[in-house]
């Protein structure tokens, strides 16, 4: 089982990584399209209907991003392109804590690994908005993809 959690973290390390530094479309696009073949499904399951029980941590770490994002959300005025990367940035290092201090294992895991590796587009997305219309859109996209965490875990 340790060895498994580790070629897991592995994995979405190597896809954070290389997904945060190559351009989408292309590679970027292909790395995404095989980290998903390896977490082994496509989409989010629940566990026979049921919610996965995530550890503390991961409960704390996806709370701090869901609050983040409401907060952002409701300041959704006045916002600058600046104001978008800089959200992107912080859920970026809630998403690194998140990471980093896992303790999940086994089937739980595995679906971690497959809401972040769908949330991580978003973030990407978000990151490297251009204009102001597009940093709007990417950060819809973002919060919905934080919000399904509460849909799959508890």
């Amino acid at each position: 089982m340790i060895i498994r959690k580790s070629n897991l973290l592995a994995g979405l390390l190597f896809a954070y990584l290389f997904v945060g530094t190559i351009a989408y479309g292309g590679e970027g696009g292909e790395l995404l399209a095989e980290q998903k073949h390896h977490s082994g499904q496509q989409s989010l399951e629940l566990n026979q209907g049921k919610k996965w029980k995530a550890d503390v941590h991961t409960m704390k770490s996806a709370e701090k991003m869901k609050k983040a994002a409401d907060n952002f959300a409701k300041a959704n005025g006045d916002l600058k392109l600046s104001d978008y990367h800089a959200q992107a940035g912080r859920q970026k290092e809630i998403l690194d804590q998140l990471i980093q201090g896992c303790t999940m294992s086994g089937p739980a895991h595995d679906q971690l690994h497959v809401w972040i590796v769908e949330l991580l587009p978003n973030l990407k997305k978000l990151e490297s908005a251009k204009n102001i219309e597009a940093a709007k859109e990417s950060f819809h996209h973002l919060n919905s993809s934080i919000h399904e965490f509460g849909r799959y875990f508890h």
